[in-house]
């Protein structure tokens, strides 16, 4: 059966037992983990529309270029479910290009269609609630009544 890990690269056998580290290298492994957010226009534009109903801000060409950059990404996921998101990707596109006053109900729609759109983000598997024992409880319980 082959054994299954880390394979460490081969040392020399003339520096094997010397004891001198200055020629074995280190095997370190490095790795870019980072996410990038696919929906970031789309989340902008979320809570750009929430600021446009509250504060009453009126549109400008920025927001418009950011709403075309909300459609594009909106249209990516279309393409695969076009019944779940086309109605959206065409307010959305209207809302890019129209400079027509907004209504409420248009902008509220036009964002809760986003809303279900935008995949839900996961939690970090590394901080999931674990139970509590009975030991960690009455140290909580104690840390309580002490405060």
């Amino acid at each position: 059966m082959h054994r299954i890990g880390f394979d460490p690269p081969p040392i020399k056998e003339n520096i094997r037992l010397t004891g001198e580290l200055k020629n074995v290298k280190n095997y370190r492994k490095t790795e870019d983990l980072e996410k990038t957010d696919i929906e970031a226009n789309m989340r902008e534009t979320v809570a750009l529309i929430e600021r446009i109903i509250t504060e009453k801000i009126p549109v400008s060409d920025e927001n418009r270029t950011l709403f075309g950059k909300a459609g594009n990404e909106l249209a990516q996921k279309a393409i695969d479910e076009p019944g779940a998101y086309l109605g959206t990707l065409q307010q959305l596109k209207w809302l890019s290009e129209s400079r027509e006053k907004l209504q409420l109900n248009q902008l509220r729609s036009i964002q809760s269609g986003l809303l279900k759109a935008l995949t839900k983000l996961t939690e970090n598997p590394n901080r999931g609630k674990e139970p509590l024992s009975t030991l960690n409880n009455l140290l909580l319980q104690e840390l309580e009544r002490n405060d």
